[in-house]
């Protein structure tokens, strides 16, 4: 049996391999430290215009920084379940002479994705900022339509699609040890960056430490992950974008 099919057959078998409290406490763990990343991102509100005054490449080590808190706290309680299948999956290898891999680390390697994210946006930043600044309002208007078009992409679809089958991900592309939970992570990582991307530009576009607009993201995100129609609920979000990013080309 090849490690596809042994993972598939784990999954079906050892319905109840993660115990009720591991799941609670993995879930509350996830989101405690959402929590907290939240005030964090919050708090960062008092550290504007010292940033501000910086130079461009310290401008752009804070942002890298201030974005990966901010993405730990808009995305860890989206990916609970993909997390809570990893360790069941994972716990359940011991019995073929594996160790139980730190689940932590699955989480790592997707944030490190977030983090890279976040230095090539601090790159174009740092490149781009002083021409595009006098075309605030028609750049704005233009990530949000960009936006709210993709959401009617097959790649949103296929990257959301998998960001909504954990199960299918993980039978099909499992990994032993620590250095494959990192690998696997950074996967679905991708994948996530690949189905959000879209949603986080709107959001640098409407204001990146806007509290409002954070939440606003993160609930869409949410959403379309989690419920069953996750697909149209994107849809929907994209056409609401356009509107609203034309309204903005328009004032």
């Amino acid at each position: 049996m090849n490690t596809e099919q042994a993972v598939s057959s784990q999954y079906s078998a050892d319905s109840t391999l993660l115990s009720p409290l591991q799941k609670i406490g993995i879930s509350s763990l996830l989101i405690i430290i959402s929590g907290l990343a939240w005030m964090a991102s919050l708090q960062t509100q008092l550290f504007i215009i010292p940033i501000i005054l910086d130079t461009r490449v310290m401008f752009a080590f804070n942002f890298v920084l201030i974005w990966t808190v901010m993405m730990v706290a808009m995305m860890l309680p989206s990916i609970i379940p993909m997390v809570l299948l990893f360790a069941k999956l994972s716990q359940s290898r011991v019995q073929f002479g594996y160790n139980v891999v730190p689940t932590f680390l699955f989480v790592l390697g997707y944030f490190v994705i977030w983090g890279f994210m976040g230095f090539i946006l601090a790159v174009i930043n740092f490149f781009m900022y002083p021409i595009l600044m006098p075309w605030n309002m028609l750049i704005t208007g233009s990530a949000f339509v960009l936006a709210g078009l993709y959401q009617s992409t097959k790649w949103k679809n296929l990257c959301l699609g998998h960001c909504r089958s954990p199960i299918h991900f993980l039978s099909h592309g499992w990994h032993d040890g620590l250095l494959g939970a990192i690998k696997m992570g950074s996967i679905h990582g991708i994948y996530c960056v690949g189905c959000c991307w879209g949603l986080m530009v709107a959001l640098i576009a409407a204001g990146m430490m806007n509290p409002a607009y954070m939440g606003l993201i993160g609930i869409f995100i949410f959403i379309e992950k989690i419920s069953s129609k996750g697909e149209f609920l994107a849809k929907i979000i994209g056409y609401v974008f356009v509107v609203f990013g034309l309204g903005f080309m328009i004032i």
